[in-house]
């Protein structure tokens, strides 16, 4: 997802869409050419080589040359679709930029499905997707959703959706299947984890409101665990509620879980921090002429002076890695897990004429002692990898634990960050 500046609204790993002129070469490219051709729905089918040279040089004249080439010449006439010619093309003016999985071009549907993940809902089952073991498993449930009142549990596989497989699909592309309008029906071939016992549902979908934070306290201690599943709109408000629940609870430390968390929106990030911390910075931009900015701690945010550790893995991005960034700096917590993945960027969304636009990076995020995020990630106090199949357990999961089975799990980080805690 990515880090967004919920202030820039008019998005995956972050600033709300913006319309404005783009300063990067390939852009002005983009923008001065491919985006009055957009407008003329995508290309036309012949361009103009002397032309399209006089004004952005040799290389878009070799373009040119290849679609005119395409247009005449390529056997099945058919095939050629003029807007998928201009999709493939702008995602690889972007790809060329070399900052994978961080700067890309986004598809209208791509960008609806992102938006609505940030906004806090969306229509499905309620169930998130990881692949372990080669398998498609479900992670975790939406509280009260489709999945859950059908007895779905954590750890079932999912072997095919309407009929079709799902070996050899992503996660994302399984979760795309899955996910459709409110009152259609899905059907779901399921294999429980433990037992092997297959079987095939039929769910409903329905509107589902994203809860991006979620707590409970850790069977057989005095510590909340406290899981942000995404920086949505509104995160920040939701778990200054969800740290005053726990405090009145008796929690006396807490595990502020952050792995698999694709990021959100900086406003959200910058306010969640600031809840654990007094003064100071909780990062630092640096924007492409190298010119620094701090981000300081909000002084009138709810504060939370509890003992805390906080749980990392590749897939903590962007916004989640500003935290954990911000509470490593300062020694406000100790950082448990894995590498994060080193999406330190503000990514501006630039909206093109069919709804499709492109997301780059602006400004880069640096940790209050500036250390670099983008590319890199952050490293963890505690490196503690755990195996691809590992089921992590969460909030709703330890509900249900009790002390011993909670000692006997596989999550070994979360284990790591309760012991850090008791010697404390």
């Amino acid at each position: 997802m990515g880090l967004f500046s919920k202030t820039t609204y008019p998005p995956a790993r972050t600033s709300r869409p913006r319309r404005h002129l783009p300063l990067m070469l390939l852009v002005f490219l983009l923008g001065t050419g491919f985006g009055a051709l957009l407008d003329r729905h995508i290309i036309p089918p012949v361009l103009e080589p002397s032309r399209t040279e006089d004004r952005h040089g040799p290389e878009m004249r070799l373009f040119t040359e290849a679609w005119n080439a395409i247009r005449k010449n390529y056997v099945n006439q058919p095939a050629i679709q003029s807007r998928a010619f201009a999709y493939a093309t702008i995602k690889g003016m972007v790809e060329a930029l070399g900052d994978t999985e961080h700067s890309q071009f986004l598809t209208p549907e791509m960008r609806k499905e992102e938006q609505e993940e940030l906004d806090g809902e969306f229509a499905g089952i309620g169930v998130h997707l990881e692949e372990r073991n080669r398998q498609i498993v479900i992670t975790s449930l939406f509280d009260h959703a489709p999945a859950q009142r059908h007895g779905i549990r954590p750890g079932d596989v999912v072997e095919a959706v309407s009929g079709q497989p799902v070996a050899g699909m992503s996660p994302d592309q399984v979760q795309e299947a899955v996910r459709g309008p409110a009152g259609s029906a899905v059907q779901l071939a399921i294999k429980d984890r433990k037992t092997g016992k297959a079987q095939r549902l039929t769910l409903v979908r329905e509107r589902i409101g994203q809860v991006s934070v979620n707590w409970a306290m850790v069977p057989g201690s005095s510590v909340a665990l406290v899981q942000i599943r995404v920086f949505s709109a509104g995160t920040a408000d939701v778990l200054a509620r969800a740290l005053a629940s726990a405090v009145q609870a008796g929690a006396s430390g807490l595990i502020l879980d952050l792995r698999n968390n694709p990021g959100g929106y900086e406003d959200e990030a910058i306010e969640v921090a600031s809840q654990f911390l007094r003064k100071g910075n909780v990062a630092l931009k640096k924007d492409g002429h190298g010119v620094v900015t701090p981000v300081p701690v909000q002084a009138g945010a709810q504060k939370c002076d509890l003992a805390m550790a906080v749980l990392i893995n590749h897939e903590s991005a962007s916004a989640a890695e500003i935290v954990a960034g911000a509470l490593q700096d300062h020694k406000r917590a100790v950082l448990v897990g894995e590498q994060s993945f080193g999406a330190g960027t503000i990514l501006d969304e630039i909206a093109l004429s069919d709804g499709s636009s492109l997301r780059l990076a602006i400004e880069e995020w640096l940790t209050p002692n500036g250390q670099v995020i983008w590319h890199r990630g952050l490293s963890p106090d505690v490196a503690l990898p755990l195996p691809k199949k590992t089921i992590l357990l969460t909030p709703q999961t330890v509900r249900d634990l009790s002390e011993n089975e909670l000692l006997q799990s596989q999550d070994e980080q979360l284990l790591e960050a309760l012991d850090s805690l008791a010697t404390d």
